[in-house]
């Protein structure tokens, strides 16, 4: 079966949408830590990186007294591989819990198969033709969420990274989004221009605290899921020559189905 959902970015940017909390959402978020620790790029390929899980931890794991021993084993010494083999670990004990598996394969299928029937797959298991958000987002390792209240006086739909210390320097960074919901027929310049409309009445704001903390980052994302002959996106002058003058890192990110 050919996957629609086939790399980290593609899965965690579904699994970020899921707004209901339930047990394969916490074994699809420490999936997706797995990958991201994994210290090679194949984090943009699902296939690759589960056979490099597979090389280095051995296939199938080994279970004693219901603990995954062959990655247990690899963690006398730090690594980024021990951090992924940590997640993979909790990841299968909560399979274990909830599923009554420990097949790393079927969870991950679980998984996959979950998010796309959510999100990308019509009730006759046909591909929509296209679906996606839009999402705006200030990050600062100086503001805290005060402050972007203070100088934004709007509310955003979450606030993010509080909790995220760095391991090395010990900074913590303060995300505030804003985004539209997650929509089937999605066109992204619409979604990109409902964002655009939401920030108009705070431009001076926006300038403002740039202008106070020169190191903000603003970036504003359009992600869409659809087949090849539909990712474009077209955005109008009006829109454009806002975004630059906020000073906006735009990025379109967009996966086949």
């Amino acid at each position: 079966m050919t996957r629609k959902i086939n790399s980290y970015n593609s899965l965690m940017l579904l699994v970020n949408q899921d707004e209901s909390d339930h047990p394969l959402k916490d074994i699809a978020l420490l999936f997706g830590s797995a990958l991201i620790d994994w210290p090679t790029d194949n984090g943009q390929d699902i296939v690759k990186c589960i056979q490099e899980f597979k090389d280095y931890f051995g296939d199938p794991f080994t279970f004693v007294n219901g603990r995954i021993i062959n990655i247990i084993h690899f963690s006398t010494y730090w690594s980024w591989r021990n951090e992924a083999g940590a997640a993979i670990t909790e990841m299968i004990e909560l399979s274990i819990k909830h599923y009554d598996t420990a097949d790393f394969d079927a969870i991950v299928d679980r998984i996959l198969s979950y998010y796309e029937q959510k999100f990308l797959l019509t009730s006759k298991q046909e591909p929509i033709r296209s679906t996606g958000y839009a999402r705006f987002k200030l990050c600062s390792s100086i503001l805290r969420e005060a402050d972007f209240m203070h100088w934004l006086g709007l509310e955003p739909d979450e606030f993010g990274g509080t909790d995220n210390t760095d391991k090395f320097d010990g900074t913590k960074t303060t995300i505030w989004r804003i985004r539209t919901p997650m929509t089937q027929n999605s066109v992204s310049a619409n979604q990109v221009r409902s964002i655009v409309n939401r920030l108009i009445p705070i431009k001076d704001r926006l300038i403002a605290i740039k202008q106070a903390d020169p190191d903000l980052f603003c970036e504003l994302d359009a992600i869409l899921w659809s087949n090849p002959l539909d990712l474009q996106v077209h955005l109008d002058n009006e829109t454009l020559l806002f975004l630059g003058e906020i000073g906006v890192h735009f990025r379109s990110i967009m996966f086949t189905i």
